[in-house]
């Protein structure tokens, strides 16, 4: 067993998962407190947003660099729940503004006609991100994950020992047993 599941397991979590989860959560504005400047927590939620759908490009050739491309569909697994921890960073900028309209209302008998640009902000954000940069994002994570099993980095002895192992899994359950 040239490559034992217990070395590959800390390979998809420590070069691939890790990495990729610090640079998203080192993106995320801080949300505490967002109620106060709810205008300057949504721009600063988008901006972040923005940022994090660039970086799949550096972690595709983050990994290329450490000769793990045949992981690629470790990649795409570690992309898909990066993200996914991203966007539920997102729900204290949306109990904020929850919060926020919820004591304007209270206090006002209604919400002030500020709030109501703020909403139409997050909403026009959230929409633009959702549809067309969240598709182009895809199929770039898409495209990148295929370069990385199909392109030259694959090749590399690791890679070629990685391909070996992963093939001699019968049944199929290498995703378990890495734990992505």
């Amino acid at each position: 067993e040239v490559l034992p599941w217990a070395l590959l397991q800390e390979i998809a979590f420590f070069v691939i998962l890790r990495p990729m989860q610090d640079d998203a959560m080192a993106l995320m504005p801080p949300m505490q407190g967002a109620h106060t400047g709810l205008p300057e927590a949504i721009l600063a939620a988008e901006s972040s947003a923005r940022k994090l759908m660039q970086m799949p490009a550096t972690w595709g050739r983050y990994l290329e660099d450490k000769g793990c491309a045949r992981l690629g569909a470790v990649w795409l697994a570690s992309v898909d729940a990066t993200c996914d921890a991203f966007w539920r960073q997102w729900d204290a900028l949306l109990d904020g503004m929850q919060s926020a309209l919820a004591a304007q209302a209270n206090s006002l008998g209604g919400g002030p006609p500020e709030m109501l640009g703020e909403c139409m902000q997050l909403h026009t954000l959230l929409h633009s991100i959702a549809t067309s940069q969240f598709s182009a994002f895809q199929t770039q994570v898409l495209q990148l994950a295929a370069r990385l099993l199909r392109g030259p980095a694959a090749d590399t002895p690791f890679g070629v020992a990685l391909a070996e192992r992963l093939r001699e899994d019968q049944a199929g359950q290498w995703c378990e047993r890495l734990a992505t």
